[in-house]
């Protein structure tokens, strides 16, 4: 399997036509390893700006392994679904599936990075806006996403990003 996602992903112009890949993750006769090893290989933006579309139709079957206990990379599932909702602009579900696969990336503005920049700066954006919203309405927000929200405003106070009142 790895050989055959090395050589779709060194295409000229770039992998597409994913529908064999796809059906690995929809298929239940494929191996664990080979949907963990597929899982990964969309992980990659290099791939999913390709792709996304074909993925997206596959959604249900990969948020299918996220309800498998026993399935080792839950984390990575959870990032291609909140990248494949961050590509169809439904931030607010990206931002669900991100916390969902323990979004722990350094929670500060990206740059230079194509695609990836693009999506943590958004999911951050959600986050932040998500938080306030909820703060406003008095509803209490997910542990997940104040933890996000908390380790955002802590890097920006160790950095003197943002400046809090005495």
């Amino acid at each position: 399997m790895l050989t055959l996602l090395n050589r779709w992903r060194s295409q000229p112009g770039g992998p597409s036509n994913a529908s064999a890949f796809i059906r690995v993750l929809e298929s239940p006769k494929s191996s664990v390893s080979d949907k963990v090893l597929v899982l990964k290989a969309f992980n990659d933006w290099d791939v999913l700006v390709n792709t996304w579309f074909e993925v997206a139709d596959a959604l249900p079957a990969v948020e299918k392994l996220l309800d498998v206990t026993a399935f080792p990379e839950q984390s990575s599932a959870a990032l291609l679904v909140s990248k494949v909702y961050f590509c169809l602009e439904q931030y607010e579900r990206a931002l669900e599936f991100a916390l969902r696969g323990d979004f722990n990336v350094v929670p500060a503005p990206r740059v230079g990075l194509g695609n990836d920049a693009e999506y943590v700066n958004k999911i951050i954006e959600t986050a932040i806006d998500t938080y306030k919203i909820m703060s406003q309405q008095g509803i209490a927000a997910p542990q997940q996403l104040r933890e996000l929200v908390d380790k955002i405003v802590a890097r920006n106070l160790d950095n003197r990003e943002i400046c809090h009142p005495r």
